[in-house]
């Protein structure tokens, strides 16, 4: 891992001889007032130390090296630099000559560089060329960023201030935050950005215990935590609103996404541990989330066990917050086979003929619902995918295709197997 200072070297002011260059001045970077000299480099280099870095590239167009190079490589030697090394690149300000910027600054920087950089002169639009590669750079060669200076030099000041404006390019890091919880329903970047990031940023939206609620929800709707996903989406939501909003602009784009993104699994909340109209509304709105992030393994895994779940309506002892309310699930298993196989076929023995006979009131009230139809429509199909992924696909020369527009029918009819329960008043 090296470390890396990276600057711009521009041509400056045009002076009465017909000569360029810049006017010498200090500088002062907190709180440290560097030696008077014509280029911000040699003050940033004189004030952090030579030794802190293994080398120093200046970036200029050929007229800039041919006015200051050799000037600033000498001064920077006397300063016990030992590498300074240019990039050279042309003028052209087309698209392509861009492009060539960029790749002539990307093959000098390597993996894991710790870079410094400094944008105060820099050709034209060069500069902000770099900006959008450092964002490139911290992704594709996992480069850490120190720091990203600006010498403010004003003529009639004696100090001139030099800015560090490196929290500012943490947008990249937003932007990829944003982008996964978007895309992907996941929000441990953006959890682990908001955490770390000062108030002046975020607002209220740091609050601690919000940020380890949003943390968790992402790892238990990857996880199918089927029966916690709902409430623990609620009790989030709540935490992040708790405080008075700060009227940062960025704290309420947040937190609006927040709210688009798991709004559906909130709403259903308080559940009350039964299998009632708010557990399978919650479970459809769960299953919603899975599929539009693509997450097919468990959507098919939460759409099987909901199917198994429709023969505990009504069961009392069947409830989801106590060990022996769950400890019913074994009829749920039960219920699933009665279903997926016709009458004739059914072979149940010992413990699952019990559970059979006991759910054969309630599997008869469902077939006069029309619910066992609609079910009979799909479930054999859902399973099939569903094993499939479990197995992953071992037994098949390839995955099943489709498996996008399966998922979608699926849900589809689960949607419309609930509403007729709701509609037939078995729900309650």
């Amino acid at each position: 891992m090296r470390r890396v200072y990276v600057s711009f070297l521009g041509i400056g002011s045009r002076r009465a001889d017909g000569t360029y260059g810049y006017d010498p001045a200090r500088y002062d970077l907190t709180g440290r007032t560097s030696r008077k000299t014509e280029f911000v480099q040699a003050a940033e280099i004189d004030i952090l130390g030579a030794d802190r870095f293994d080398e120093v590239i200046l970036v200029a167009t050929v007229k800039s090296k041919g006015y200051h190079f050799d000037k600033l490589d000498a001064e920077l030697k006397g300063l016990k630099v030992q590498r300074v090394s240019c990039i050279e690149i042309d003028e052209d300000m087309s698209s392509s000559g861009q492009w060539q910027w960029f790749e002539r600054i990307l093959e000098q920087i390597q993996s894991e560089d710790r870079l410094t950089v400094d944008l105060t002169h820099g050709y034209r639009a060069v500069p902000i060329v770099f900006s959008a590669a450092i964002i490139f750079l911290q992704k594709a060669k996992r480069v850490v960023l120190d720091a990203v200076y600006y010498g403010a030099y004003e003529k009639d000041r004696d100090l001139s201030p030099i800015i560090d404006m490196k929290d500012f390019y943490l947008i990249g890091e937003w932007a990829e935050g944003v982008s996964r919880l978007v895309e992907d329903a996941d929000a441990r970047k953006l959890a682990s950005l908001v955490k770390d990031s000062p108030g002046f940023q975020v607002g209220n939206l740091s609050d601690l215990e919000g940020i380890m609620l949003l943390d968790d929800l992402t790892s238990r709707i990857r996880n199918v935590d089927m029966h916690n996903v709902c409430n623990i989406a609620a009790k989030t939501l709540a935490t992040l609103k708790r405080e008075a909003p700060s009227g940062f602009s960025v704290e309420q784009t947040l937190l609006n996404l927040i709210e688009e993104k798991y709004t559906s699994l909130a709403t259903v909340c308080p559940l009350s541990g039964l299998y009632d109209k708010r557990y399978f509304l919650g479970q459809i709105a769960f299953i919603g989330l899975l599929l539009e992030h693509k997450l097919y393994m468990q959507a098919f895994t939460v759409m099987r066990e909901v199917v198994g779940s429709m023969g505990l309506i009504g069961n009392p002892k069947a409830k989801t917050t106590s060990s022996n309310g769950r400890g019913e699930r074994a009829k749920a298993e039960v219920f699933i086979n009665m279903l997926q196989y016709d009458e004739s076929q059914w072979d149940f023995k010992g413990d699952a003929e019990r559970k059979k006979q006991g759910l054969m009131a309630h599997y008869e009230e469902l077939k006069r619902a029309g619910v066992k139809q609609i079910i009979d429509g799909f479930l054999k199909e859902l399973l099939l995918y569903r094993n499939g992924f479990d197995h992953g696909w071992t037994s098949k020369a390839e995955c099943r295709h489709g498996i996008q527009e399966r998922g979608s029918f699926f849900q589809s009819q689960l949607k419309l197997a609930i509403a007729e329960l709701e509609a037939q008043g078995i729900l309650g």
